[in-house]
């Protein structure tokens, strides 16, 4: 199942991270980071939002999307610090799209029809009316700006998240019908209750092997006031009021389990109200 608990216009860091159970719940697989336009070069809220995914309790893969800003140093010391981190620059990425200026834009499917003009998505020619494309859906929809995606940038980013979690379906499958002489696991993979606790062990030593590397101080807005504060691994109570958030949805803030439906700037549920 995946949780779309995206929140406009909003930092990292430090709400976010520092809130990160309440809001996206605690039993979580794969979790993204989508935050380039508005962190900016300022890695350090990423770092902390990192920070954050590394003491959760399911300890999940980080899935980034960025333009780089000097993160390649900062990804690989996570990683050798036991954290599993994936990252993907997109822009590169859909300079191998088909070129609607090369190729001719009505024998692609729906989603790359002007998605990409001169290597450039929804530049161009395939800005203004082509890059929206919404009156037949929503006529009259806000927020279409230069500096926001439309609906292709969205599908194809989503497509590139769901190519990643079916090809690790498929390399668990096919570790699953290894030979023994193929591996190098202390282990034989094999459906079973004793594999499954050999897994799970390596997780619980790639955390305390994250526990164990120094806690990281240069968060820019505590250097600026002159504090250097590693609370990026403290433990956090979040009673928070902004929307969404698991917390609030399984009832640990109202007392009461909200029935809610997606809609802009509107929760809808049963004869309750809440600021």
């Amino acid at each position: 199942m995946a949780k779309n608990y995206a929140m406009g216009a909003m930092i990292s860091a430090p709400f976010i991270a520092m809130c990160m159970e309440a809001i996206f719940g605690v039993d979580i697989d794969i979790l993204s980071w989508d935050s380039d336009m508005t962190d900016g070069r300022d890695i350090s809220k990423f770092e902390m939002y990192a920070q954050r995914a590394g003491i959760h309790p399911t300890k999940p893969i980080l899935f980034s999307f960025d333009r780089g800003y000097q993160k390649e140093e900062l990804h690989r010391d996570l990683e050798e610090a036991g954290m599993a981190m994936f990252r993907i620059f997109v822009t590169n990425v859909v300079k191998d799209l088909p070129d609607s200026e090369k190729v001719d834009p009505m024998k692609l499917p729906p989603g790359l029809q002007y998605f990409v003009c001169d290597g450039h998505a929804e530049k161009g020619n395939c800005d203004k009316d082509r890059k929206w494309d919404t009156n037949k859906v929503y006529p009259n929809l806000r927020y279409q700006t230069v500096w926001h995606p439309g609906w292709k940038y969205h599908q194809f980013t989503g497509h590139l998240l769901a190519y990643f979690m079916v090809e690790n379906l498929f390399d668990s499958l096919n570790e699953l019908t290894k030979k023994q002489d193929d591996l190098k696991e202390v282990m034989t993979p094999s459906i079973s209750n004793a594999y499954l606790s050999y897994l799970l062990s390596l997780e619980v030593n790639d955390k305390e092997k994250f526990l164990a590397t120094e806690v990281p101080k240069n968060y820019k807005h505590l250097v600026e006031i002159g504090l250097e504060i590693p609370f990026h691994r403290s433990n956090v109570v979040c009673r928070t009021s902004y929307l969404p958030s698991q917390a609030r949805y399984d009832g640990l803030v109202t007392e009461r389990v909200i029935i809610y439906m997606q809609e802009r700037h509107h929760i809808k549920k049963k004869g309750i109200y809440f600021n």
